[in-house]
């Protein structure tokens, strides 16, 4: 009974210190500015919670950090995650290096949600680079100045 609990409070202890290790990840390797994670739910707490939606929390997110490049965020269970702001180097993910950028978290069930699943931000491996492929040529240089004064007026 007593090896038992010792490996119990071993586990425990090891669970801890490993989650407590992983909220620093972003100053531990690189030094990069980020809000403190909860320790178990990361930067999304207020989202598992209902309390805010996920483009609330990372619009705060990213307006907290004006003169950053990127911010490092944290998923649940403290996986470490990007925030871009930095215009350039966006475009460097989405045109130069798309290759090396086609994998995220966030996947949606065609059958569940059809709309978003037409997203290339939801979508992974050969279904992302597919749905780029798609949207790219809409996202031209000109079309988007021609098409942005009436979004502009609409929102």
């Amino acid at each position: 009974m007593a090896g038992l609990l010792i490996a119990v409070a071993a586990l425990l202890l090891a669970v801890y210190l490993y989650l407590k290790r992983s909220c620093r990840y972003w100053r531990r390797v690189a030094n990069i500015d980020g809000p403190q994670p909860r320790w178990v739910l990361g930067n999304i707490s207020q989202q598992i919670t209902g309390r805010k939606h996920f483009g609330e929390i990372f619009a705060e997110v990213y307006r907290s950090y004006p003169q950053a490049s990127w911010v490092g965020v944290y998923e649940l269970f403290n996986k470490p995650a990007v925030l871009v702001r930095d215009l350039e180097l966006v475009k460097e993910i989405l045109v130069s290096s798309f290759q090396h950028f086609n994998k995220n978290s966030f996947e949606v069930d065609a059958s569940i949600d059809p709309l978003a699943s037409m997203n290339p931000f939801v979508n992974v491996g050969d279904q992302w680079k597919e749905k780029r492929s798609q949207i790219v040529p809409v996202l031209t240089a000109t079309r988007v100045r021609t098409t942005f004064p009436i979004i502009k007026n609409v929102a």
